[in-house]
């Protein structure tokens, strides 16, 4: 496990992914610092749907955290498919560790590098934007880093999706083009259902609300503590769920498909 760990540390520090995706977190927080307003990977984000103007630009930026969807593809491709890109991963199976283990702690590797972007991300552009306009114009630490572990569960969850279908799928560009256009297939969705009158108040009042873009706005603009809770705890079953079923899935099949 430790040469495991040694390696993929290796490949996230050598990768270009890596700096392309740091580069992108640069590019998106510098110019929501620069414009003082917010910005985003997807179009569609609408912040006046949950923000009103009690709440500051930090926040609404906070609430385009849906941002990390495309961004978390880095990890995902560096940390786990480049295995089976490669070829290592048969080697590694057949000399150094079960498919359970090399799951979990594929699972555990990419869930802390993601983790650990999406929280220096979040922080660096907070305390920047708070050096920039002065803490008048900055909602308080202790209430943004709230809504961060608020918003962590739904993250968490996201990224346990993306490393089930990562061994599911095994093929980077396969991978990378149906996580891109997962997004737009669940807004064109999510449109036809408020075209239809009878399934029109449902998609207003779950489908809307609850696809994941959105999501992160309700939980940063919500303060309804239970409604905080509910998310969580669903999260937590997505996120276990899709845990089990990657074990379950990966060793029920061959290590690598011709």
């Amino acid at each position: 496990m430790l040469n495991m760990a040694k390696a993929d540390l290796y490949r996230l520090v050598r990768s270009k992914g890596t700096y392309i995706c740091l580069a992108v977190m640069f590019v998106l927080y510098a110019s929501a610092i620069f414009t003082d307003s917010f910005a985003v990977i997807s179009a569609g984000y609408d912040p006046s749907r949950y923000f009103d103007e009690t709440f500051k630009t930090d926040m609404r930026m906070i609430g385009c955290n849906a941002n990390y969807y495309f961004l978390m593809i880095f990890p995902v491709s560096i940390i786990l498919l480049t295995d089976f890109s490669n070829g290592t991963i048969k080697n590694t199976l057949s000399s150094v560790t079960t498919k359970t283990k090399y799951y979990v702690f594929k699972f555990i590797a990419v869930q802390i590098v993601s983790i650990f972007y999406f929280f220096l991300g979040n922080t660096a552009y907070y305390l920047v934007r708070r050096l920039v306009y002065g803490s008048d114009k900055a909602t308080p630490a202790a209430e943004v880093f709230s809504v961060l572990l608020w918003q962590l569960p739904t993250f968490i969850a996201v990224i346990s999706v993306f490393v089930l279908m990562a061994f599911l799928i095994r093929k980077p560009a396969i991978f990378n083009t149906i996580i891109i256009l997962v997004p737009s297939v669940c807004t064109i969705t999510i449109g036809i259902f408020l075209e239809i009158k009878k399934t029109r108040g449902f998609a207003e009042r779950y489908l809307v609300n609850y696809d994941f873009t959105n999501l992160y706005q309700y939980i940063a603009a919500s303060r309804s503590t239970s409604f905080h809770l509910m998310v969580a705890l669903i999260s937590i079953i997505i996120a276990a769920a899709a845990f089990i079923a990657g074990i379950k899935l990966f060793n029920c099949t061959e290590t690598i498909k011709e």
